[in-house]
């Protein structure tokens, strides 16, 4: 081939070594986490709550055959309860419009707060503030 020194041949860019292994397939799997409450402060009134109701739906990215962390249940179902109990309720009531946001939001939080967790994204299924 043109620009390589005479006798050299040039290796094809797909070419892998016989033995490496088939990398394992991706795929979306959801784990659906119970509903809860989640009574949080209003702010500048101090002794009022508000409470949040939510059911959510964590979509992860997973090697095939592999399941949802069940044993990490509690661990996801308190990094979400800590993430609605740290917002201003200002923004509690604008997620009840701004969905995009509020998912967004609480995928960053998912991804600060448990790097190790392969998310992919959020779904709620339902969001009320009372």
């Amino acid at each position: 081939p043109p620009g390589l020194p005479p006798g050299t041949e040039a290796e094809p860019d797909d070419a892998q070594p016989p033995d490496t292994p088939a990398a394992a397939k991706t795929i979306r799997k959801k784990w659906k986490l119970p509903s809860f409450v989640i009574a949080t402060q209003a702010d500048g009134e101090a002794g009022r709550e508000r409470v949040v109701t939510i059911d959510v739906t964590l979509v992860l990215l997973l090697k095939e055959g592999e399941m949802p962390p069940e044993a990490q249940a509690r661990r996801a179902r308190e990094t979400i309860y800590q993430f609605f109990v740290t917002r201003p309720y200002a923004d509690l009531e604008r997620y009840s419009l701004a969905r995009g946001e509020l998912i967004r939001d609480l995928r960053a939080w998912i991804a600060t707060q448990w790097p190790a967790l392969p998310l992919e994204t959020v779904t709620f299924n339902y969001y009320q503030i009372l």
